[in-house]
């Protein structure tokens, strides 16, 4: 039992390399498609059936064992089945594998996430003594230093490792894309020996995208547009979200862990990691952005929203190359400066801090500062006169073009 991502399905392939030569390797693979099938996932070894006897249980499970019965011929191996995504089994097909493991006929590895969990047939032999159940666990910090030392040669430093176990949340699955596109991109570089990363990890690499689009092919377009909206969004009402794409919608993206819901009230919705909502972003055209703002905003209030939702709208707005009151952008800046999000921060308050009206001469720039700690970002235009209370962390004293303020600027 594990999350999306943790490792289920590469759990299930490795047991299938390790015993291929000394058991009998059949595989099942759940799908939310044929969840309402009964027997769906069963068709391949129930060819030999016809159309009434393919929906009965008993004709079903006289099938299996036939098949299971001409393998076991052949070279005298048991038969191991592998479930993967058994939390999409339909009820039927579930009783069968249940079945066959009471009688044992075969030995069954199933691998499913926690919500909604395995159905009830397979639930009840573990709590009938007949199974037994392995929660897996996203990584912590010093299996992510682990990893890390395995996959690289040479040494990883604490800030290398807090930044990908913080980044990727412990996710395998999102640690080794983020790995892959850092270093295709040179921001994870060796340098004397030693792993360093020079920026921040990138939510546009090629393989982080391959995730997020093999996660959107498995799912139904009305989850497809909810993560979209709540990736856009995020942290947004849920009953906003339940308007737009319906309560069963938002129940089932709970129940596969894709969202996390507040305590507060009213409930907020925010995508399961941020790094994976903002690679959800990337691949959603300006166009399509545009449109899923306007039904947001059909069924949200602006003017009530605060904080981080704040925040993302004004993010939102600016992405769709809407124009957003200056006043909007310095309480969004200021929350972003809160929230230690500077790059937020500083992209915001460009907005609103005209270039043309600060010039320094080529020969009077002075040196970048070095002096490290908060400092007060006090423009030297006129213009910026409502940036001076702004702090940001561990950053120069600076004016809109990034140099500090020393001598006086030269307007053209």
């Amino acid at each position: 039992m594990a999350g999306p991502g943790i490792g289920k399905s590469s759990l299930t392939e490795t047991v299938a390399e390790r015993f291929a030569g000394e058991l009998n390797i059949l595989q099942v693979h759940g799908s939310s498609a044929l969840a309402a099938v009964p027997f769906g996932v069963l068709t391949p070894y129930t060819t030999d059936l016809t159309a009434e006897e393919s929906v009965s249980p008993v004709a079903v499970l006289r099938s299996m064992w036939t098949y299971f019965e001409k393998l076991k011929a052949g070279n005298g191996n048991p038969v191991l089945l592998l479930v993967d995504d058994a939390h999409h089994l339909d009820e039927a097909s579930a009783g069968v594998l249940a079945d066959l493991i009471s009688a044992g006929w075969a030995t069954v590895v199933a691998a499913a996430r926690p919500r909604p969990g395995l159905p009830q047939p397979l639930d009840q032999l573990w709590y009938d003594g007949l199974a037994e159940r392995v929660d897996l666990r996203p990584l912590n910090r010093e299996q992510i230093e682990e990893v890390l030392e395995h996959l690289l040669s040479g040494t990883v430093p604490a800030a290398t490792i807090d930044a990908a176990w913080s980044a990727s949340g412990g996710n395998p699955r999102l640690l080794d894309a983020l790995l892959h596109d850092a270093a295709e991109a040179g921001i994870l570089s060796k340098r004397n020996g030693i792993w360093v990363l020079l920026g921040s990890l990138p939510s546009d690499g090629a393989r982080l995208t391959a995730v997020v689009a093999k996660d959107h092919l498995r799912r139904r377009p009305e989850e497809q547009e909810a993560l979209k909206l709540i990736a856009l969004a995020g942290p947004v009402g849920r009953k906003v979200i339940e308007d737009i794409c319906g309560a069963p919608v938002v129940r089932s993206l709970l129940d596969q862990q894709m969202v996390v819901e507040t305590s507060g009230v009213p409930a907020e919705l925010s995508l399961w990691n941020g790094l994976f909502a903002e690679a959800i972003r990337n691949t959603i055209s300006v166009s399509r952005s545009l449109q899923l703002q306007e039904k947001i905003r059909a069924h949200q209030d602006g003017t009530l929203l605060r904080g981080e939702g704040r925040l993302r709208s004004v993010e939102w707005a600016l992405e769709c190359g809407l124009r957003v009151p200056d006043a909007d952008l310095l309480e969004s800046a200021v929350e972003a400066l809160s929230r230690y999000r500077n790059p937020s921060a500083r992209s915001i308050a460009a907005r609103c801090m005209p270039r043309t009206s600060c010039r320094w001469p080529r020969r009077s720039r002075p040196a970048p500062c070095t002096t490290r700690g908060p400092m007060l970002m006090r423009p030297p235009c006129s213009t910026n006169a409502g940036f001076r209370s702004l702090t940001f962390p561990r950053a120069r004293q600076s004016c809109c073009c990034g140099y500090r303020r020393t001598r006086r600027p030269v307007t053209s």
